[in-house]
């Protein structure tokens, strides 16, 4: 459920800042974690 929603987001905004911005997110919930 949460990859499709990824996925259809990317199709529709650029998908280059919004990857950025998951990375970033990604990379401080694991650091946090």
């Amino acid at each position: 459920m949460f990859i499709e929603t990824v996925v259809s987001v990317k199709k529709k905004k650029k998908g280059f800042w919004y990857r950025l911005k998951a990375y970033r997110g990604k990379w401080i919930i694991h650091f946090i974690i």
